[in-house]
């Protein structure tokens, strides 16, 4: 494990010899673009230590390895147990997110295309959550809040915006309305008494912002009465919502590590065809492959097996059905 390790802060040092690290990460603008910064980090270093353990390691030394990672994240999980899941997810997303963006440039151009990205590094979250968004150059464009005493503005983000609405709807409904994301802001505000949140989304599309007012509508209605309230803004949705005090009770879920698998899986089918179809015809690919697979069968550890054989026997005709796209 120390090798390992070793092995994944090995490529920071070099980072930070060719790119100086500190202040690429010092430079971000806003939290969107400083997890966007660390994510490439992250996933470049995470791939040369993937390559370390299957390529260096011996067949004994992967099981010992995995045995002991194994051990590490059982005590992680018992240590950190009084800390909401969603706050850990958000703390993840670099990690679970980077390594397909990176693998998605490796695809691209090579080691080339990794260096580069480094001189033009990735500027929102979105381009974490669906990759083919960073090479076809997509910018956010903030929407108005609509607030004049809003506290601590900023961007929410593609992977934030997911996971809370995945708390209280379907996964696949909650991802398909985040994937419209074309600029967010949210802030803080205090109304009668009560500490408040307001987000407003832009979508890509009039479509983009119908679905995301639907996934809005159906977050709204499982959160306790006047917990929250959909909004408009200047015609783009958003969500109203305030602490409800003390003496209601909101169950947490317990899904936000798992439901980070749904944008890592759609960030590697990118990745896999991203050389040869190009940007837009990889996001083809990735809907194409994941059409009527339902989140629930994707975190079955039961039907992983029979879920390799559906992926596997999908590749060809999505690859084909994609070929075309411009």
């Amino acid at each position: 494990g120390l090798r390992v390790t070793l092995v994944h802060e090995l490529p920071h040092a070099l980072q930070d010899q060719h790119f100086a690290l500190g202040q690429f990460l010092g430079d971000s603008r806003d939290d969107g673009e400083e997890t966007a910064r660390r994510a490439l980090a992250e996933g470049d270093a995470t791939r040369i230590e993937d390559d370390y353990v299957l390529q260096v390691l011996t067949d004994d030394e992967q099981a010992a390895y995995e045995a002991e990672f194994e051990d590490q994240l059982e005590q992680s999980e018992a240590s950190t147990g009084g800390v909401p899941d969603f706050l850990s997810a958000s703390f993840g997303v670099p990690y679970a997110l980077g390594p397909p963006f990176v693998t998605m440039l490796l695809n691209d151009d090579g080691n080339r295309s990794v260096d580069d990205a480094f001189d033009e590094p990735p500027s929102t979250e979105e381009h974490l959550f669906d990759p083919a968004s960073y090479l076809l150059e997509e910018r956010a464009d903030p929407p108005s809040l609509g607030l004049d005493d809003a506290e601590d503005q900023g961007p929410l983000g593609s992977p934030n915006w997911f996971l809370v609405l995945a708390q209280r709807v379907d996964p696949d409904q909650a991802f398909e309305a985040t994937l419209g994301w074309a600029g967010d802001r949210f802030a803080s505000y205090e109304k009668d008494g009560r500490t408040c949140v307001r987000a407003v989304f832009r979508g890509d599309t009039e479509e983009d912002e119908e679905q995301m007012e639907a996934a809005l509508d159906a977050w709204v209605a499982a959160m306790p009465a006047g917990a929250a309230t959909r909004i408009e803004v200047r015609r783009h949705p958003g969500l109203d919502s305030c602490d409800p005090g003390p003496d209601v009770a909101i169950t947490l879920a317990d899904s936000s590590g798992d439901l980070l698998l749904l944008p890592n899986t759609w960030g590697y089918l990118q990745a896999q065809v991203s050389g040869s179809l190009g940007p837009a015809g990889s996001r083809c690919f990735a809907r194409t492959m994941l059409a009527g697979l339902p989140f629930a069968r994707l975190v079955d550890p039961a039907r992983q097996d029979e879920l390799g054989l559906e992926i596997g026997r999908r590749t060809a005709g999505a690859y084909a059905a994609c070929e075309s796209v411009p």
